[in-house]
């Protein structure tokens, strides 16, 4: 028989029954390797479905569903009526509600895509309150437009989107700032109580030399983030890197009864140790000490400097929180992949919406804690 592994080697098989015997290095230790199996196949002794499970070859590992390509969606959502179609089941899995009164009975207007409340009389549309209200670009170029912003690990500039959509600059802005916009926790806001990691890091600056470098940097904007082993991210751009500044945003992210509190030897964490499960590393010394470091993090860094410097190679003050939110959600959902199904259902909820979430979330985890208490 030959071998699988080098085609030139063969293997010499005789075939007596219970004793068959194989020139394999694998025969000989009581079991019957596979070239016995496969030699009475092919000599029709036994079927291939004989052939015990220890023997056969495994399977391939099978992943979950790819996420869709824009050849498809293209294809699949090429008119408006199937793009809404898309949106009235992501918005209303079970049926229209009216977004003034939410009244759960309405009629449809014939040939507008409009509904009528029963209640209220109020007439709505599926994109009314929404990161989608009011727009006059087609539905199939913002469904491929999320698909791009979606897709894309560095993210995708407004000239680039402008060129494959076919769409003027500003439109293009427009249209990634709302789906950033969407980009958005709708129901995880709760404190991060595992081992989390904190750092900073520092955008911008056009200045030369030592004034340009780490911390004394002008006209560099200040970035703050904490991750959970194991779980998910939390970045957002502060003023400084005052003690008073880091113990309030560390607060706001992390519980304190956390199990473990990561951070460098910036001064400014010191005052954190009466209060978190401190543990720091100096990197001028090393990166890494047994379960100690900030690499976590630092992976998250360098997605958003690879996004700051080879995408859109400035991300004004203004509107970096839109772009902090685009690349921690797309970082915490990187593993679905239903990704640009999530990102449109967010863009279909409304603030009011978002802040029931949050509320109701703040009610159930006070409850928690008044129940363990």
């Amino acid at each position: 028989m030959p071998s699988e592994s080098n085609p030139a080697e063969a293997y010499l098989v005789l075939l007596n029954g219970e004793h068959s015997v194989c020139s394999c290095p694998d025969h000989g230790n009581g079991n019957r390797c596979k070239h016995i199996w496969a030699a009475e196949v092919v000599a029709g002794r036994i079927g291939p479905v004989d052939v015990p499970e220890q023997v056969k070859p495994k399977a391939p590992s099978k992943k979950g569903p790819k996420p869709p390509s824009l050849i498809e969606l293209a294809q699949q959502y090429d008119t408006k009526e199937k793009c809404l179609e898309l949106l009235e089941s992501l918005r209303w899995p079970n049926g229209p509600v009216c977004p003034r009164c939410e009244c759960a009975k309405a009629y449809r207007l014939a040939d507008r895509h409009v509904f009528q409340c029963a209640g209220c009389e109020y007439q709505y549309s599926v994109i009314v309150g929404t990161v989608m209200q009011d727009t006059r670009l087609c539905l199939t170029k913002w469904i491929l437009a999320v698909a791009l912003l979606c897709n894309a690990r560095k993210g995708v500039s407004a000239c680039q989107v402008s060129r494959d959509l076919h769409v003027t600059y500003k439109t293009a802005w427009y249209l990634c700032h709302r789906i950033r916009r969407a980009m958005r926790e709708t129901t995880w806001l709760k404190k991060f109580t595992g081992i989390v990691e904190v750092d900073e890091t520092y955008l911008g600056g056009k200045a030369r030399g030592l004034a340009a470098r780490g911390r004394s940097g002008v006209n560099k904007t200040v970035v703050f983030g904490a991750k959970e082993r194991g779980g998910k991210v939390r970045i957002q751009a502060i003023p400084n890197v005052t003690g008073k500044t880091l113990g309030k945003v560390v607060h706001e992210y992390i519980d304190t009864d956390a199990e473990m509190v990561i951070a460098d030897q910036l001064n400014s964490y010191n005052q954190l140790a009466a209060e978190f499960t401190m543990e720091r590393i100096n990197h001028t010394r090393e990166y890494v000490r047994g379960n100690i470091h900030t690499n976590g993090i630092e992976s998250a860094w360098a997605i958003l400097k690879r996004q700051f410097y080879g995408t859109h190679h400035r991300m004004s003050r203004q509107y970096l929180p839109l772009y902090l939110g685009e690349i921690s959600y797309r970082f915490n959902h990187r593993t679905e992949h239903d990704l640009f199904l999530s990102v449109l259902r967010n863009g279909l909820l409304t603030d009011k919406q978002v802040q029931a979430n949050a509320a109701q979330e703040g009610t159930e985890d006070g409850a928690a804690e008044g129940q363990a208490g």
